[in-house]
């Protein structure tokens, strides 16, 4: 099932970011997948083990960017004439 998994992942350009295990057996259970390159907008990955679970911590820094919409302004006075 592994197998088909990869070629799947393959197939779509997709790409397994956490290349360390995430389990204390020695096998990697959690996945970060992405599309695009990871450059793009991944900063960084981890694997921790803080030793109170049989599986670890995967991290990961994502890069954002918040776009500033210009809203649209109003005046609220009086008219005098």
């Amino acid at each position: 099932m592994l197998t088909r998994l990869v070629q799947l992942f393959d197939t779509l350009d997709f790409c397994q970011l956490i290349h360390a295990p995430t389990h204390n057996r020695g096998h990697t259970l959690d996945w970060v997948v992405t599309r695009l390159p990871s450059g793009d907008f991944i900063k960084s990955t981890s694997v921790d083990d803080f030793q109170i679970s049989d599986h670890f911590l995967s991290r990961s820094a994502l890069i954002s960017a918040i776009h500033h919409v210009p809203g649209k302004r109003s005046y609220v006075g009086t008219l005098e004439a």
